[in-house]
């Protein structure tokens, strides 16, 4: 669905799409904030985000802050509820719970989410449901996601090769029908089956071991797998490791490090170090 592009940009006055209607003072707004903090926001979400009453966000990165400040957004900084502990999925429901709640009292609300909203994010699609059931208008805008950052960093011809991609934890529980000779993307690989806040930092192993099964299952123990990262600057490889499955669990400790690639017999043909 194409998106209306605002008239209005003047602080404190209400937004109007193109056609001047304007859009309920209380509303939602979820912009991507690209994989690189504040570098990669887009021009038509730095645009918008200064209508925004109160801008919400879960970022420990003081460049966010900053940056809200230069273009007079009121912040609050959700970063607080994330305890270590706590599951995750009752810290998403907290931070949703506190956008809609505000956004009822008539006060345009932004969440800031990390690369795109529309991938590996919880709390905005936690958000899409919560603002259809108060029936508070929604919108979302893209940013940069770690997908687009590892394709750009990869150079791979992925119109040729073709392009599969899962969070590594729904993987394992669908075990999906997967085309062996198409790169297969796998995000998260670090932190299957771990839902307590601060379990991503630290690798799973009892996870790691059932990512590795079903990986062997499908493409068989000599199989090779890279894990690749984005790279933050020209001078960085992408690729962190390689080896073959049977070697998986043994490097366990990387896979928190980036995202778990299997070339897949197509994807062999492109050299990841180029």
């Amino acid at each position: 669905m194409k998106k209306k592009t605002p008239k209005t940009k003047e602080p404190g006055k209400p937004l109007s799409d193109s056609d001047g209607k304007v859009i309920s003072e209380g509303c939602v707004h979820v912009f991507g904030l690209g994989v690189r903090a504040i570098t990669q926001i887009t021009l038509e979400s730095n645009y918008l985000l200064q209508n925004m009453q109160k801008v919400f966000h879960c970022e420990d990165d003081s460049r966010v802050t900053e940056y809200l400040a230069d273009i007079g957004c009121p912040e609050v900084n959700l970063g607080y509820l994330y305890q270590e502990g706590r599951k995750r999925e009752r810290v998403y429901q907290e931070i949703c719970d506190l956008i809609i709640e505000t956004a009822k009292t008539g006060v345009k609300c932004a969440y800031l989410a990390p690369g795109n909203p529309a991938f590996l994010n919880s709390i905005a699609f936690k958000l899409q449901e919560a603002t259809a059931r108060n029936r508070i208008p929604f919108f979302m805008y893209p940013g940069v996601s770690s997908i687009d950052s590892l394709l750009t960093d990869l150079r791979d011809s992925v119109e040729v090769t073709g392009f599969q991609c899962f969070e590594a934890t729904q993987f394992t529980r669908l075990k999906p029908a997967v085309d062996k000779r198409v790169p297969l993307f796998l995000f998260q690989p670090g932190a299957v089956d771990a839902f307590d806040v601060g379990s991503g930092t630290r690798v799973n192993l009892r996870g790691v071991k059932l990512l590795q099964d079903t990986l062997i299952k499908l493409y068989g123990r000599k199989a090779t797998w890279i894990v690749v990262k984005s790279a933050m600057s020209i001078e960085e490889n992408p690729v962190i490791s390689t080896g073959d499955m049977d070697g998986l669990l043994e490097r366990a400790d990387e896979l928190k490090l980036g995202t778990l690639v299997i070339p897949g017999v197509l994807g062999q043909a492109t050299d990841v170090n180029s």
